[in-house]
């Protein structure tokens, strides 16, 4: 090595390309997992033999592009989402950075290196990186709630095929209800505890500060992203493969927008990324809720569906945050403070849900394997006399 700025590069190299490396593996690893498991539990020959006889393999090529094509146009459309950022978010601040200095680099006095105050090119680099950290634990939020809607798609797609707009109304409402009941606290916990969650995650590092006042943003946005996917296998389930597509691509076209504007902006910088991001997916998940509305004629009772979990998720907020402010009056700052504020939170969360019956049958059935855990707490019941 010439120099200890060349080892560090290596170093940062080698990281890179050992956390592709992971990313790799584990992809390799669930695909023979598949197989191995679709040679054990896939069709036996007695099970050929009573089926009837197959359409040609053209058709069935036809059908599969036209189903698979768009799912994964939508599943490639939130990576832009990323894209659009990597795209404007730098250029974007830079231009911040020439017209108005001092107003930019004010907000995060403290938080930015000497080294990159001392050449202010490097400004926009290392502000975006604050950016995507927070990013990361956004992305926590939706990486959680999006099997709810695939395990939904039989009853839904069942329900749509026969007319019972009934039992399609309480489908729809128990898998917006669970995905809420999920995705809504930890949204809530990320944007009020943006800068402890923050500290806890990343230590006590100069851009912590940064990474949170863009999570306070992007915790709002969490869950809306979390509607995004379950929204979308349910109009999947119905037969349009492709609006998800669509309505995604005009939620990132705004966003695109709002990144290139905003961001411009000295006071806003970075934080005009999280805005966007907020805004897309709000959009985004708007539009499908009209969309399921027009197409199968539900009327979602908005009211009903989110009111227990919205009055649940404030509760858990407002103790999480009162903790972490007690806590921190009594005792110094450290990485660990959020904990106690998290727990307690979480705790009175469910203890809302549990004395308002926040949770029903049909919410417990929309959940991965939702009819087996039905069953066995149906028996647990029985035995305990509940």
């Amino acid at each position: 090595m010439k120099s200890e700025a060349d080892g560090c590069q290596l170093v940062c190299a080698l990281g890179a390309a050992a956390a592709i490396l992971g990313v790799t593996l584990g992809a390799v690893l669930g695909l023979l997992t598949l197989v191995f498991q679709s040679r054990r539990d896939g069709v036996t020959k007695a099970m050929l033999q009573r089926a009837p006889k197959p359409k040609s393999k053209r058709i069935w090529a036809g059908k599969l592009l036209r189903t698979a094509l768009p799912i994964s146009l939508g599943a490639v459309a939130m990576s832009f989402s990323g894209l659009i950022d990597a795209s404007f978010l730098q250029t974007r601040v830079a231009y911040a950075v020439q017209t108005d200095p001092a107003a930019l680099l004010s907000m995060y006095a403290g938080a930015i290196p000497k080294g990159n105050l001392a050449a202010p090119e490097t400004v926009p680099n290392y502000l975006f990186g604050c950016y995507n950290m927070a990013l990361t634990l956004f992305l926590l939020v939706p990486s959680v709630t999006q099997s709810f809607g695939v395990s939904a798609l039989p009853s839904v797609t069942r329900a749509f095929q026969t007319g019972d707009s009934q039992k399609l109304k309480r489908t729809v409402e128990a898998v917006l209800r669970i995905t809420f009941l999920t995705a809504l606290p930890m949204g809530v916990g990320l944007s009020v505890l943006a800068q402890p969650a923050a500290l806890l995650i990343y230590g006590a590092r100069p851009g912590t500060v940064i990474v949170g006042r863009v999570l306070t943003t992007l915790g709002a946005a969490s869950v809306f992203a979390a509607l995004c996917g379950p929204l979308s296998s349910i109009l999947q389930a119905m037969g349009h493969v492709e609006l998800p597509v669509v309505l995604t691509l005009i939620g990132l076209f705004v966003k695109a927008v709002l990144d290139y504007t905003l961001a411009a902006v000295p006071r806003v910088n970075v934080l005009g990324g999280a805005v966007g991001t907020l805004v897309c997916y709000a959009l985004a998940s708007v539009l499908a809720c009209i969309a399921i509305r027009r197409i199968a004629g539900v009327k979602i009772d908005f009211f009903s569906t989110f009111k227990k979990p919205f009055l649940a998720s404030v509760c858990c907020g407002v103790a999480a945050l009162l903790t972490h402010k007690a806590w921190c009056a009594v005792l110094p700052e450290s990485r660990f403070s959020a904990l106690p504020a998290v727990f307690l939170g979480a705790l009175i969360y469910v203890a809302f849900l549990l004395i308002a019956r926040g949770i029903c049958e049909e919410d417990i059935k929309v959940l991965p394997n939702g009819e087996k855990i039905t069953k066995r707490l149906e028996k647990y019941l029985q035995k305990t006399g509940g």
